[in-house]
């Protein structure tokens, strides 16, 4: 799969100023900082036992020269990645997908991605280039991960009435919530996680990665 022209292209332009992680079956990750620098690297990852590969949302000037002392000076941007992890099932990752993009819409931002996390959720990303490069005269790429936090937190404070109304209408859910009276109470994020807490070097699964939990693809779509 991973020596196929197409997948390899795609993991090739995705991986450029990112810091690249390789996980084996078990969970685990190969060692970090890592690069895709050729073609030739990802067939050498797979051949070791690499079954997954994951992009860091940083973006950086030099990957591999990372350490927990110089993340600002070699961060160049970010993108904001709203992770969508929902325990009900693949429908209800599905509607809140659909809540955030129709909030996203709301504010006319139309250029972000979405794609399936390969299990039981789905990610959407807004990539660097949308961002304007400072704000309030600060740098906007030392910002982080307060800045993606903030955003998220809006997000989520946006969604949270709608997703209710999701989590309780999901009969997945009807067993939990029958232990609560008041259901007005129940937190969504609970069974519906959108991310939130963005950590310095964060990484995502990369488009067209296989997850290997279930084997299905991480595939971008429309």
């Amino acid at each position: 799969y991973y020596c196929s022209d197409f997948i390899t292209q795609q993991l090739l332009k995705n991986s450029r100023g990112r810091e690249v992680a390789g996980a084996f079956p078990d969970g685990s990750y190969d060692k970090r900082p890592n690069i895709i620098q050729y073609p030739s690297d990802i067939a050498q990852m797979a051949k070791k036992g690499i079954t997954s590969f994951h992009f860091s949302a940083e973006r950086w000037s030099n990957p591999m020269g990372l350490t927990s002392e110089n993340y600002d000076a070699l961060r160049t941007g970010w993108d904001f990645v709203i992770d969508i992890d929902s325990k009900l099932g693949i429908e209800e990752a599905k509607q809140a997908a659909g809540l955030i993009t129709r909030l996203l819409r709301k504010y006319e931002i139309r250029n972000f991605s979405t794609k399936f996390s390969g299990r039981r959720g789905f990610h959407i990303i807004l990539p660097w280039e949308m961002f304007p490069k400072e704000m309030d005269y600060r740098p906007l790429a030392g910002r982080y991960p307060e800045i993606p936090r903030i955003i998220a937190g809006f997000v989520r404070e946006n969604i949270a009435e709608e997703l209710l109304k999701i989590a309780l209408a999901s009969e997945q859910a009807k067993e939990l919530l029958e232990t609560i009276e008041d259901k007005s109470q129940v937190n969504p994020f609970s069974l519906i996680e959108v991310e939130k807490d963005w950590g310095n070097r964060h990484m995502f699964r990369a488009p067209f990665s296989l997850n290997e939990k279930t084997w299905l693809v991480s595939v971008p779509i429309a």
